[in-house]
């Protein structure tokens, strides 16, 4: 069976969030931004993105401030529920796997200086890099 994968990089709406899950598992949530241009129209788009870390890596998310660009490698999971009210919903959980932090938002504030977890220092390991910007067949910059 093969396995999808997702690689973005985007800004942090939040910081992320740790709980536990009932069967003891560590679970970080945070919200991120993702924008791009559409080719001739000058308008941007943004995307956003619901972020769930397991384990480890919900504590090296815990490590990323609101703002932060990251850049992560996830795959996409389908969740389905039912509401209070007896309602069905789903929703797609994009499960991070890998992750860096490209700059953080204090940084960025301080005029591009780097922090110890910067675009140089991977904090969980098999980062990839950073995603470059490239234009798609249908003119979308990404």
């Amino acid at each position: 069976m093969t396995e999808n994968q997702f690689i973005v990089a985007g800004y942090l709406g939040s910081k992320p969030e740790l709980r536990q899950l009932p069967s003891g598992t560590d679970v970080a949530n945070a919200r991120l931004a993702q924008s791009y241009m559409l080719l001739g129209k000058n308008e941007e788009r943004t995307n956003w993105f619901n972020l769930t870390f397991y384990g480890k890596l919900a504590h090296v998310a815990m490590q990323f401030e609101k703002g932060d660009n990251i850049h992560i490698t996830a795959f996409l999971e389908h969740r389905e529920w039912e509401t209070k009210a007896g309602g069905k919903r789903n929703t797609y959980e994009v499960v991070v796997k890998k992750c860096h932090r490209i700059a953080s938002a204090g940084a960025q504030s301080r005029g591009g200086e780097e922090d110890n977890l910067g675009p140089d220092s991977s904090i969980a390991q098999g980062t990839e890099g950073v995603i470059a910007r490239s234009q798609t067949d249908d003119g979308w910059v990404v």
